[in-house]
């Protein structure tokens, strides 16, 4: 199996056997960064079967985990899970059984418990390069390599709604101080917080008008743009544990309305 960049996560990955393999991993990295892929990569190289924790799960399922007589690595998604559900997790990851591997994933250590970050091998995933990203997928627009982050994000593009969604970025940073709220909150609907493919990505969004401010104020020394690169740059350090559609949506807007509140 092939899998571009994470080297240093592959080589410890590498040296370890079954028998030795750490039974808690914690992966961190954003959104489309691999953390799939890596556990992907563990199923195929020790021979054991993945199973998806859903995000309901109880303590009943729990026992019933800890009972299998097969090895198995258990997938847990930490930002599906608030508080109170990661605490059912514990005597998952406290009494671990022989056949039992716990991979867990979220974007970052914020928002997991310490119960849970303190008996957990963890690794982070690291940014990728312009070079590594080509390799995942090719365009001539080098702009996207800026936009784009993460082998997810370059798999979801494609040329034509990148480019519109960029008239809209340029839009926001050009016009904003001359929009009206309405118009200005409008935007809002154009993004997919819920599989609505013909929209937007939430991420691509943040990450384009970030990169088009930023684009703007090196070009033209604007205070407009460097005030939208500002804010937009405050609010994406957010995102880390916004999981949720309607909360989504609220950030979405929230920032919307700063912009124009402090823009326009």
């Amino acid at each position: 199996m092939h899998i571009i960049g994470q080297e240093k996560i592959l080589n410890k990955i590498d040296s370890y056997s079954l028998s030795t393999l750490p039974h808690n991993i914690c992966l961190f990295g954003q959104d489309g960064s691999g953390r799939h892929t890596l556990v992907k990569y563990m199923s195929e190289k020790f021979c054991v079967p993945v199973v998806t924790v859903a995000k309901d799960v109880d303590y009943e399922d729990i026992v019933e985990y800890q009972r299998c007589v097969n090895d198995k690595i258990f997938l847990v998604n930490l930002n599906e899970l608030n508080e109170k559900a990661q605490n059912k997790l514990l005597k998952f990851v406290e009494e671990p059984s022989a056949h039992v591997f716990v991979v867990m994933i979220a974007r970052s250590e914020i928002g997991v418990i310490d119960t849970i970050l303190n008996r957990c091998m963890k690794f982070k995933l690291e940014n990728y390069t312009k070079e590594e990203l080509r390799q995942v997928r090719r365009f001539e627009d080098d702009r996207l390599y800026e936009v784009c982050k993460t082998p997810g994000q370059l798999s979801i593009v494609d040329t034509k709604s990148f480019n519109e969604l960029v008239s809209v970025c340029e839009a926001i940073v050009t016009k904003i101080n001359r929009a009206s709220y309405s118009n200005t909150i409008s935007i809002a609907q154009k993004i997919n917080y819920k599989e609505e493919y013909d929209k937007f990505d939430f991420n691509l969004f943040l990450n384009t008008l970030e990169y088009v401010a930023f684009k703007t104020f090196k070009e033209t020394n604007s205070e407009i743009s460097y005030k939208v690169y500002n804010i937009v740059n405050r609010y994406k350090s957010k995102i880390l544990t916004i999981n949720n559609s309607p909360i989504k949506e609220n950030y979405i807007i929230n920032l919307l309305t700063n912009l124009w509140n402090e823009v326009a």
